[in-house]
């Protein structure tokens, strides 16, 4: 057994090492190994746990329907775990808990429940407890049994009242730390109400230093909503009808300066957009340099800011053999704080040795100093090509690059963004142009397959 780091790491480990037939008994031993180091631990839960990590795999849809207390007909058969009857789920809950905040002390991580919607009017049929008191009671044995946990319950003061008079010392495990929260006041209301407007001008590619604060609210009219004692909600539901009553969308809020240039050229993208949609419904079949040479151009007219945590600093052409990769991007990782160059190929060949030779350049990082390479199909790699799908899997396993699967509504947007851009002078811009307003309305910062391909993992 081989010392990995991380989860994603354990996976690759065991989809690659270990056979299906044989899974049930290496993970058995691992969780043997698991627990001698770590005795508080169950050994059922820590197997529940492990078989998380296959996701939608049957293994870890029994596992998790183990954890949450469902029925599921694998969960014994298939896991080995006990089972456990319906009078016994409110202690198993309790128990779960446990194991829970075990597990996550051993990561040196604290658990975080967080209890509201406690204000409900409807009692417990059988005991007559009010919600409030039933989650009291419940937060109580929490408290009481688990450790290495924070507890945040939401309460009105009605409810809070209700709950200050029930005996046992839970008032005072229930409420161990409390913070009255207090109205907004006229100031924060605003900035409040900005922020929510910050988002409808992003929502819809504007620019909020192009209008005055505000707009189209007044700040004198929020003050006095806000000082009647109306809550956030409320003050935004008034805001909402300001917006209905003058008429407001995307669309009247366009900047007027400069004869409306971005108003045109969303006009435009749009046009191209619907042309581009009608053209390519029954065939889009793409050839693999000219797809490239879209993405690589979108890739050119992402923001300064970059999306899915990368800045791109450069999008380099590779001229050599039509096996190799096709363009490099290199640029910053935000989440993973280093340089990243990353070299990418589109492949939609139907030939094994073709694929072959192409995944063999795909694995050489040192040709182009590449950190990582992304292979680009359509279609996946056919389960008969042993050779490829054993040189997928070691790109993927072992060199930690990407297999993307394009599909036609990724795809469009971006087959629209570079035909507004190689036919420029025909709509009346520059090229240069063209590229800042796709950067300046950020047309291409959500496009998942942009997405997929600069994101790492």
């Amino acid at each position: 057994m081989e010392l990995v780091e991380g989860p994603e790491n354990l996976k690759k480990y065991i989809k690659k090492k270990i056979a299906k037939d044989n899974l049930l008994n290496w993970m058995m031993d691992l969780v043997d190994c698991i627990v001698e180091i770590k005795p508080e631990l169950d050994p059922d839960f820590v197997k529940a746990v492990l078989f998380l990590l296959f996701k939608n795999d049957r293994f870890a849809t029994a596992a998790l329907a183990w954890i949450k207390g469902e029925d599921h007909p694998n969960i014994k058969d298939l896991l080995g775990l006990p089972e456990y009857s319906t009078e016994v789920q409110d202690e198993r809950s309790i128990w779960m808990m446990e194991q829970i905040c075990k597990v996550a002390e051993v990561a040196a991580l604290p658990v975080l429940i967080c209890f509201d919607q406690l204000d409900s009017a409807e009692p417990d049929i059988e005991t007559g407890d009010s919600p409030a008191q039933t989650v009291a009671r419940c937060i109580d044995r929490i408290y009481m049994q688990c450790s290495n946990l924070i507890v945040i319950c939401c309460v009105i003061s009605d409810t809070w009242r209700e709950i200050k008079q029930m005996g046992s010392g839970i008032p005072d495990r229930v409420g161990q730390r409390s913070v009255m929260a207090k109205p907004p006041t006229d100031e924060q209301m605003i900035e409040i109400v900005q922020s929510r407007l910050n988002w409808f001008y992003q929502k819809h590619n504007l620019q909020v230093q192009d209008y005055p604060d505000l707009y189209p609210l007044e700040s004198s009219k929020i003050r006095n909503i806000a000082r009647e004692g109306a809550g956030v909600r409320s003050v935004l539901e008034e805001c909402a009808k300001i917006f209905d009553s003058v008429g407001v969308d995307s669309q009247s809020l366009v900047r007027n300066e400069g004869d409306n240039i971005p108003k045109k050229f969303r006009d435009i993208y749009h046009d191209i957009l619907e042309r581009v949609n009608d053209t390519m419904k029954d065939d889009y079949h793409l050839a693999d340099d000219n797809l490239a040479a879209i993405i690589a151009q979108n890739i050119r007219m992402l923001p300064e800011g970059g999306t899915a945590f990368v800045v791109v600093d450069r999008v380099e052409e590779v001229n050599s053999s039509s096996h190799d990769i096709q363009f490099t991007i290199s640029g910053y990782d935000q989440f993973r704080q280093k340089q990243v160059k990353i070299g990418v190929k589109v492949c939609e060949t139907e030939n094994g040795h073709t694929f072959n030779a192409v995944m063999k350049r795909l694995l050489d990082y040192e040709k182009h100093q590449i950190t990582r390479s992304c292979l680009l199909r359509y279609h996946e790699v056919p389960k008969k090509w042993k050779k490829g799908k054993q040189l997928e899997q070691e790109l993927v396993a072992e060199k930690g690059g990407k297999v993307v699967l394009w599909e036609r509504e990724g795809i469009l947007p971006l087959v629209a963004l570079k035909r507004i851009y190689d036919e420029a002078e025909e709509h009346g811009f520059a090229k240069e142009e063209v590229s800042n307003l796709v950067k300046e309305l950020k047309l291409e910062v959500d496009n998942q397959l942009i997405h997929q391909i600069l994101r790492d993992g």
